[in-house]
């Protein structure tokens, strides 16, 4: 099978990275042709993530000045059997470059279904339940962080992302990796039989594993942004009443 993978990112920079990375490799050991379609650079571990992939291509210009190709182009010359959809910021330019051939989504965050791309109440903290809706401008679902503002917040066009939802459940196949994120995307009235859980694989290197260690100790490894999580492990671990070592390691 002929495999054309999506992403905005090549090379390594979060967990999608990671997956796109593994999944390639996976499926490569296995016969198929895998390659790969790009928007940005990220400058890590890049030939250590290609080395799934039959061949990447930029469709947009970057500073290495890489002549792009448009998707629809690289579509037309590759010929694909599946279009494997990763992280990208609209769906309707894939599905329009894939013409008739299948696509697949692998849905790996909250993106689809909060318009601040964060599953948090705004207010308390908590652990957002509700589907995404015009309602969630309550919630302040109009702002989102925006490093790159003077102001340090960008606004949402929540429409735009209530539409892109929308685009998601007319008949698009969907992965995810969780039971949670199943019945989320449910919730935000994707149809059930398009949504199928497939658990993240793990690339095993080591050859043997260190005993654990003695003394009590945790591990935090990730990006260091609020929607991580990271400020309720502190609170979490800070009510542990014992004696632990816990090590953060990301950056953000």
């Amino acid at each position: 099978m002929r495999i054309l993978f999506v992403n905005d990112k090549r090379g390594y920079f979060g967990g999608v990275e990671q997956c796109v990375a593994d999944s390639s490799r996976g499926l490569a050991a296995r016969g198929h042709s895998c390659y790969l379609a790009y928007r940005n650079r990220t400058g890590r571990a890049e030939p250590d993530f290609d080395r799934g992939f039959a061949s990447v291509q930029s469709t947009a210009a970057d500073a290495t000045g890489e002549a792009p190709v448009s998707l629809e182009t690289l579509v037309q010359r590759l010929r694909p059997d599946l279009v494997y959809v990763h992280k990208v910021e609209a769906i309707a330019p894939v599905l329009e470059a894939a013409g008739h051939v299948p696509v697949l989504r692998m849905v790996h965050d909250h993106d689809l279904t909060c318009p601040r791309r964060h599953k948090y109440d705004a207010y308390s903290g908590r652990t957002c339940q509700r589907a995404a809706s015009l309602g969630s401008l309550a919630d302040l679902a109009f702002l989102e962080r925006s490093p790159a503002s003077p102001l340090g917040f960008a606004f949402v066009n929540v429409a735009e992302r209530l539409r892109e939802l929308a685009r998601h459940r007319a008949g698009l196949r969907l992965l995810v990796a969780s039971r949670y994120m199943r019945a989320e995307l449910i919730r935000n009235g994707c149809e059930p039989a398009h949504v199928r859980v497939l658990p993240p694989c793990v690339e095993v290197r080591a050859a043997s594993w260190s005993p654990p260690p003695r003394d009590p100790r945790l591990l935090y490894i990730g990006q260091l942004v609020r929607g991580k999580g990271v400020d309720l492990l502190l609170r979490a671990v800070s009510s542990l009443g014992a004696s632990y070592q816990l090590d953060v390691v990301g950056t953000g």
